[in-house]
Formats: C-alpha cells, structure tokens, sequence
C-alpha cells in the first residue's frame, strides 16, 4: 500500500472530481480522516492509516481492511444513493458532471495535438528567431490541472505554431 498521504491525495481527488467537497483531518496515531461532503450538507469518513481503527469512521482504508479502490468504489455507491434521494443534488451534480466532460474533452485534444506535435516537429514549439522556446513538456502539464484556461492557452499555442511552420 502506497504511503498515507498518497493514498489520502489520490482519494481526494476521486472525490472532488465526483463534485464533493473534502475536509482532512489528522489524528495522533498518523491516520488521515477525509471528510467527503456533498453540497447538501450529507457527509461520509474516510480513515486512511497503516494500522487498526481506533476511532469511528464509514470506511477504512488502511492495510488491514480495506484499500483506495475499494474506499473510491465506497465513495461512489455513498453518492449514487445520495443522489438517488436528493433531485436537487442530482441536478447539480449533473451540471458537474457535465462540465468534467468537457474538460475531459479538453484535455485529450491537448495530450492528441502534443503527440502529434511530438511526432512531427520535435519536442519544443519554435520563438520568434526560430530558436527552440516552448517544451511540450509544459503543455503536458497543463493537460494534468483542472484549469480549462490553460489547457485551452495551450492548445492555442501549439496549433499556431503548426500554422507558423505549414
């Protein structure tokens, strides 16, 4: 089992890409207690440890019971009954979903328009004088943030310098 904090980070992210909130909380004997809420104030505790519980939780994620993909899939089927219950969390959370697609559509153009700039002009995007100025590394990384501005500023720049160099 990776370390707690990654695991805690990774769960983390599960969830606020779902459109919930998360709250960390750190107790003495190490564990991590992630409080995922949803926008309707429902709430589930997500423990992540190295060791037994000592305290009350809704799922534990350590090496004893259970594991990240399992708490995900906890978290998961946690929302789907919250939201089977709650039309007005489903709508919002649909208009979340919605927008998580698009910026999943965004970043597949950034990440296919890299490798194909990879592929057929090199790793860096020319400057003014010709010289080698923007790595596709950098564009790879805005690929990897949830900022739909600079995934777009990116897509911006690659496909003028393709333009440039046609």
């Amino acid at each position: 089992m990776p370390n707690r904090r990654t695991t805690a980070r990774a769960l983390a992210r599960h969830a606020e890409r779902l459109g919930l909130s998360v709250d960390e909380h750190y107790a003495s004997t190490g564990s991590i207690y992630l409080m995922i809420a949803a926008s309707n104030g429902d709430a589930v505790k997500i423990r992540v440890a190295d060791h037994a519980p000592c305290y009350d939780c809704d799922y534990s994620c350590d090496a004893l019971e259970g594991t990240l993909n399992g708490a995900k899939s906890f978290v998961a089927r946690w929302l789907a009954g919250r939201r089977a219950a709650d039309p007005t969390l489903d709508e919002e959370l649909a208009e979340f979903d919605e927008e998580q697609a698009a910026l999943e559509r965004l970043r597949a153009d950034l990440r296919r328009l890299v490798r194909t700039y990879r592929l057929t002009r090199g790793e860096h995007i020319p400057g003014p004088s010709g010289e080698p100025w923007w790595p596709m590394a950098l564009a790879l990384r805005a690929a990897r943030e949830d900022n739909p501005a600079s995934m777009q500023a990116e897509i911006d720049r690659i496909r003028a310098a393709r333009a440039a160099l046609a």
